[in-house]
């Protein structure tokens, strides 16, 4: 398993230390390591085990495949008859918060194209990205953001403006960024092709990239 997803299986376990302990010593209850696709597709069960350690063996393949934001673990148990979850183990906030934290006492974080700022709001409600000059004009990009997740803003490009035209600080809201699901949508569904055009990116819209790219 790569040292990031073990990072992250045990920052897990310490935040959510007696719930495990309880869950793994019950046999009255389980876990479950989901995948929610959205309102569309709906959501699936992976993978199933009486402990922690039994899901956690699957994390790492079912978070490459689907990215962190679509998955989570479940603890269940049976209430009247009734199998129910009862606790939700992470959220997508603090995932990429502990992958950022991680990567940055690895030192790793300095070699990842992180361009700006963002502050992200643990109910998902107010995140904000501040753009920083870089090259030929100004951007914000997060590799870890595109690395891991689907539907977290990894690219805001220069001529986005602000949701608040009388704001001067630069800063843009969650719904004025791209995401890797967007860029790989962009490419045909090329995954390959999606993160080639990430390391591309800078102050140019991704569709503009695009342009010349395939022009060339």
């Amino acid at each position: 398993m790569k040292p990031e997803y073990q990072a992250l299986l045990l920052a897990i376990k310490l935040n959510n230390k007696r719930n495990i302990e309880r869950a793994d010593a019950d046999p009255h209850q389980w876990y479950e390591l989901f995948v929610n696709e959205g309102s569309k597709e709906g959501s699936h069960t992976e993978t199933k085990g009486s402990t922690f350690e039994e899901v956690a063996s699957r994390f790492e393949s079912v978070a490459e495949k689907y990215g962190l934001d679509r998955i989570n673990i479940d603890i269940w148990w049976t209430t009247n008859g009734t199998p129910k979850p009862h606790t939700e183990l992470f959220t997508p906030f603090f995932m990429y918060k502990a992958l950022k934290d991680y990567f940055a006492l690895s030192g790793e974080l300095s070699r990842m194209k992180m361009v700006g700022t963002v502050s992200y709001d643990a109910n998902r409600s107010k995140d904000v990205f501040t753009r920083e000059h870089c090259g030929e004009g100004e951007y914000f990009a997060d590799e870890v953001a595109f690395r891991y997740f689907r539907n977290v803003v990894c690219h805001v490009c220069e001529h986005i403006e602000p949701a608040d035209p009388n704001d001067e600080s630069g800063i843009i809201g969650p719904d004025q960024g791209v995401t890797r699901a967007d860029l790989v949508a962009m490419c045909g569904e090329d995954e390959e092709k999606a993160a080639k055009l990430f390391g591309r990116l800078d102050w140019r819209s991704p569709a503009t990239l695009l342009d010349d790219w395939d022009d060339d």
